[in-house]
């Protein structure tokens, strides 16, 4: 097994574009073998081995933390007019017929 299972950022910035790529997928639990031809990913996996990496090790997703909300919106709850208002002149009532 691999001694160090990520690359420092001062690594990361020296590495070409295309190995930024594999490595960013291999680290969110993607496996890079299957996406690549087989040639290219052992040249990949020659390259991260220099680093200590070894991409054929496959790592663990990451769950997806997000929960979302939802929340059902009422008519009722959406525009209520408070109790002290209705009487006052802050308070029209549609319903009322003006004389």
């Amino acid at each position: 097994m691999a001694e160090q299972f990520s690359l420092t950022p001062a690594i990361l910035d020296d590495l070409p574009a295309r190995l930024i790529a594999v490595y960013k997928l291999w680290k969110d639990g993607e496996d890079p073998r299957g996406m690549y031809p087989k040639a290219t990913f052992y040249r990949y996996r020659r390259e991260f081995l220099s680093h200590g990496i070894d991409i054929a090790i496959r790592q663990p997703s990451t769950p997806d933390n997000v929960i979302p909300l939802i929340r059902v919106l009422r008519p009722e709850a959406i525009a209520q007019v408070p109790y002290w208002a209705i009487g006052t002149s802050l308070y029209f009532d549609t319903k009322l017929k003006l004389a």
